[in-house]
């Protein structure tokens, strides 16, 4: 005679419980690299900036989809910006590799000169470096002076408003509370008069920064049918596949027959206000 096991109605309800929590193991895998294939896929959009990709997310992209540092954010306004190093920037433009160059502006000077973020603009040197033709101006806050200074704006705890640009004082003035380093355009400036109109249209210009990301792989992933995005766990950018959880090197040729859309950045310009 054959022995059945027959569940305990307690044996019952656990693996009433267990059962579809173990499927959902079994397919989350597929289901996480498919929603990493599919989500770096896509491109972000926000008004003027468009259609942009790796090495960039943000938006409907996931943090899986590019370097840490370069997150994108659409604001209320439409305006497209970008945090790094504490400091604020609203994206001006988007270029595509092989040149890769970002354009920002200080999105405290985008409304006027009177910052309250008194931070020098320092990019991280290993992933960014200004491009070729821009100088750095040092803006100078709460100035003690007995002339009026190019501009006048409050700072806290100081009693006085004065305001210059340092390389465009012709006498000396007394001491200064606050400052702040800007790069802005060589060219531009040179025709520029020494007014305060001239100064906003300058900061307002933005200037250009060259991503150093390793698009070779970005390449290589786009050829084999994959699509580029970045591995934060292993600090490296990583190809997703259509047909498996984990991100590698590129896909197998077998994985799709079609090549999907590339999802590097695209050619875009935004606005200056």
């Amino acid at each position: 005679m054959s022995l059945s096991w027959v569940p305990s109605p307690s044996s019952a309800r656990i693996l009433h419980f267990l059962f579809p929590l173990f499927l959902i193991l079994i397919k989350s895998p597929r289901s996480l690299g498919e929603d990493n294939y599919s989500s770096c896929n896509g491109t972000f959009s926000c008004r003027d900036v468009e259609g942009v990709g790796y090495p960039f997310w943000g938006g409907n992209r996931g943090s899986s989809c590019g370097y840490p540092e370069l997150e994108l954010n659409c604001e209320n306004g439409g305006n497209t910006t970008i945090v790094m190093q504490d400091v604020k920037y609203r994206v001006l433009g988007v270029y595509p590799y092989p040149t890769l160059v970002l354009r920002i502006a200080r999105d405290d000077y985008m409304q006027g000169i009177c910052s309250t973020n008194f931070l020098n603009t320092t990019l991280d040197p290993s992933l960014f470096q200004i491009t070729d033709g821009y100088t750095n101006f040092t803006l100078l806050y709460g100035c003690q002076s007995v002339s009026p200074g190019l501009f006048s704006c409050p700072v806290q705890g100081v009693p006085y408003t004065a305001g210059y640009v340092l390389s465009w004082l012709s006498v000396g003035i007394g001491a200064c509370f606050k400052s702040v380093v800007v790069p802005v355009s060589s060219s531009i400036g040179s025709y520029m008069g020494n007014s305060l109109s001239s100064l906003s249209d300058l900061l307002q210009h933005g200037f250009e920064v060259q991503l150093k990301v390793d698009s070779e792989a970005c390449v290589e992933c786009t050829q084999s049918n994959g699509v580029c995005g970045y591995d934060p766990t292993a600090n490296r950018p990583t190809c997703y596949c259509p047909d498996q959880f984990f991100g590698s090197k590129t896909c197998d040729s077998s994985t799709s027959a079609e090549t999907p859309e590339a999802t590097t950045a695209t050619s875009t310009q935004g606005g200056s206000s």
